[in-house]
């Protein structure tokens, strides 16, 4: 039985990072390019890691996924701590076990705990089925639909937290 856990992602995670990133089956889900070489990924960590929330989904010992929270532009023009978005990436060879939606329970739980959240909001291409599942079974609900700048369908998905004062 494999064993999931949830920690904080690094740059010292960036090999780990750069397995998932350089594989189209993956990028192409995300909407990105495959990164050529560990030098890109090093690039495209240390943005990801500056504008939000890094998580590493580690499965006996080894980094095979990752969950970034950025915040959101609020109404006045600037981040809004309490309403993020959520992006998830999972190694290819990986995908279809389930690791992620036990890992992405974790996470819902992880980041209500530690963050004043409101909402998620997930942005999700439509021909991403397994995603657009994970995030439903995980209380996401549809929000609206609407086309990206490449005119690609994208579900725009929520879920919100009740926190106690």
């Amino acid at each position: 039985m494999e064993r999931i856990k949830i920690r904080p992602l690094t740059m010292a995670d960036v090999k780990f990072f750069a397995a998932i990133v350089s594989n189209p089956h993956v990028t192409d889900m995300l909407g990105m390019h495959a990164v050529e070489d560990v030098k890109a990924a090093r690039q495209i960590l240390k943005m990801e890691l500056a504008t939000g929330i890094g998580i590493a989904v580690v499965v006996n010992g080894e980094m095979v996924g990752c969950c970034f929270l950025y915040p959101q532009i609020g109404a006045t023009g600037f981040p809004d701590q309490a309403n993020r978005e959520i992006g998830l990436m999972m190694n290819y060879d990986y995908q279809g076990r389930g690791i992620m939606g036990t890992a992405l329970k974790m996470i819902l739980a992880e980041v209500s705990r530690q963050h004043n959240l409101k909402t998620i909001t997930a942005n999700v291409k439509s021909s991403n089925i397994i995603s657009l599942h994970l995030l439903k079974r995980n209380n996401f609900k549809i929000n609206g639909v609407f086309n990206d700048f490449l005119g690609q369908k994208i579900i725009q998905l929520k879920t919100k937290f009740v926190n106690e004062s």
